[in-house]
């Protein structure tokens, strides 16, 4: 499945961070530990994401939380593009640090 025009215009990427955190951590109870969130806030952000998205990304059962193929999908396509906004954002911090002026 590909994400139209108007799919992209919602995806938000605090909501895809936190997607790919929860995951990378395995149960919402050890990202809340992790991240210092609340497990119903991860929760609803989940929801919320998915419902912006009107796909299902990730399945919950009692041994903690996965992904379903277009989440897979969805963490693959767009983790190099993570990381890469991350050193955007740290490139520009280091310019923040620098004197400013003459």
């Amino acid at each position: 499945m590909t994400l139209g025009v108007s799919d992209m215009e919602q995806l938000d990427l605090n909501k895809l961070r936190l997607l790919m955190q929860v995951v990378e951590c395995g149960s919402l109870g050890r990202a809340e530990k992790k991240l210092g969130i609340p497990k119903a806030s991860l929760s609803r952000n989940l929801k919320q994401f998915e419902a912006q998205l009107n796909l299902k990304l990730v399945n919950r059962d009692q041994q903690g939380i996965s992904l379903t193929d277009i989440g897979r999908r969805l963490v693959a396509q767009s983790s190099h593009l993570i990381k890469e906004l991350d050193q955007i954002q740290d490139m520009l911090a280091g310019f923040n640090d620098q004197p400013k002026g003459l």
